[in-house]
């Protein structure tokens, strides 16, 4: 490939030097040469002033540096001359976003060399096209999502150490390249949670090996963007997760949104909106989010994994058996009806307890005993039973029966827990009001048809 076609350059890669960037070259290298002859002097110790174009600009400030890639750069040297380069002779800078190009002169020869502090990258979808992406940018909003802030937080952040910020553009196409990655790697994630669980499945219960079936206890809930009062349910998006009772693991997630930003704005403006990853899935109302997660998620969970690469010697279908979550009768319903009657429901011990609160408030009102020292007794007491006999269901129903008797000063059904049973005579609540028995055959025989 000839250097030179009709008076114009070619970079090393081949492609044409522009003319802006030619010139800018050449404008610096002259400067500083002009410079260096006016200040050169034939027996002088003092060290030769800078021009007045370095006085300024990369000597300001501080910058995220990749030590060793520049470190690799500077001993490479000029691309002319292969004369290693010094940082101190930097003529110019430019900063895009976070990340800078030190315009370096050679001190053998005239030519200005682009060096970068840090990598870069070319985007998957755009090979070869525009300008490279630099690494730190795209660290940076993934890191801004990460902790939760925008761009305006990141910068506000940056400028305080008097470092370079990112422009609100800028930021948004990195933060979009980051959110591409990041559903990549959670799709993954998710992936191998499934088959972490599946094999513990078949390791704790040989019984599903047998059938061929793994049937996975998983447990569901859902959030929301804003809380909802108990009178409006407004909020935008939701989100809920299915996690793996044996592993811990999310094993799958759904969101679901009312709007998009985009979208929004291009109606506003009456104009068509842009193409870009549309977040808006939703247009039911914010309390029907969580049922129609749920049906998604239950129903999603179901395939084949073939053990046969981990030594298993087998492929095993799984679905979710039983699903641990709050008492929400819709999404229960929903999940019956959509995707398989046979799919248990259980309740987990913050959600039991929490239930067993709001049915005392409720009864409350006609028993002026039932306080709320009272209430918090019975719940404190009740989530002992749960803790205590895991697994047990008969257990459970049995230590249900013991808590109001217990509380009224019936001990004949208590356990080994039971202090009454060492010293009766001198034995005191310790929760309850002024440590007596509570009192009211009315009130014990609700407590006692409490489910």
């Amino acid at each position: 490939m000839p250097p030179c076609v009709n008076g114009r350059k070619r970079k090393p890669n081949g492609q044409f030097i522009r003319n802006k960037c030619k010139n800018k070259r050449r404008r610096i290298s002259s400067a500083e040469h002009e410079t260096k002859a006016e200040n050169i002097a034939e027996t002088s110790d003092e060290q030769t002033p800078l021009p007045e174009h370095a006085k300024y600009c990369w000597r300001d400030g501080r910058r995220i540096v990749e030590l060793g890639y520049l470190a690799d750069q500077l001993k490479a040297g000029c691309s002319e001359c292969k004369n290693p380069l010094n940082i101190i002779n930097t003529m110019d800078e430019t900063t895009q976003g976070l990340g800078s190009i030190l315009y370096i002169q050679c001190e053998e020869c005239p030519h200005l060399n682009a060096i970068k502090t840090g990598k870069t990258h070319r985007s998957p979808t755009k090979k070869n096209v525009g300008r490279p992406i630099w690494d730190i940018n795209t660290k940076a909003a993934t890191g801004s999502i990460n902790a939760g802030i925008g761009a305006t937080g990141m910068n506000v952040f940056l400028t305080s150490l008097n470092i370079p910020w990112l422009s609100k553009r800028a930021y948004k196409f990195r933060e979009e390249e980051a959110i591409e990655g990041i559903l990549h790697v959670t799709k993954e994630t998710c992936t191998e949670a499934i088959s972490r669980e599946v094999e513990a499945v078949v390791e704790s219960n040989p019984t599903e090996t047998t059938r061929n079936k793994a049937e996975i206890n998983a447990s569901f809930d859902a959030g929301w963007q804003k809380r909802g009062s108990g009178r409006a349910y407004n909020s935008l998006s939701g989100h809920s997760t299915l996690i793996g009772s044996r592993t811990g693991g999310v094993l799958s997630y759904a969101v679901r949104s009312k709007s998009c930003r985009v979208c929004d704005h291009a109606k506003r403006t009456n104009q068509t909106a842009r193409k870009h990853q549309c977040s808006q899935n939703w247009t039911g109302s914010a309390k029907s989010m969580e049922p129609s997660m749920g049906v998604e998620l239950t129903r999603g969970l179901t395939g084949e994994l073939d053990l046969h690469n981990k030594g298993k010697g087998q492929s095993i279908k799984y679905s979710v058996g039983n699903i641990i979550m709050d008492g929400d009768t819709t999404t229960i319903s929903h999940i019956h009806q959509n995707v398989s009657d046979q799919i248990s429901v259980w309740s987990d011990i913050g959600h039991a307890k929490k239930a067993l609160h709001g049915h005392l408030l409720r009864i409350s009102s006609s028993h002026k005993a039932l306080s709320k020292t009272v209430i918090d007794y019975l719940v404190k007491c009740f989530g002992y039973v749960l803790t205590q006999n895991k697994g047990n269901p008969e257990g459970i129903r049995k230590g249900c029966k013991v808590i109001p008797n217990h509380a009224f000063g019936d001990h004949s059904s208590c356990g080994s827990w039971c202090q009454h049973k060492k010293n009766a005579e001198s034995y005191r609540h310790q929760s309850l009001p002024h440590g007596k028995d509570l009192e009211g055959e009315d009130l014990k025989a609700d407590l006692l048809q409490v489910k």
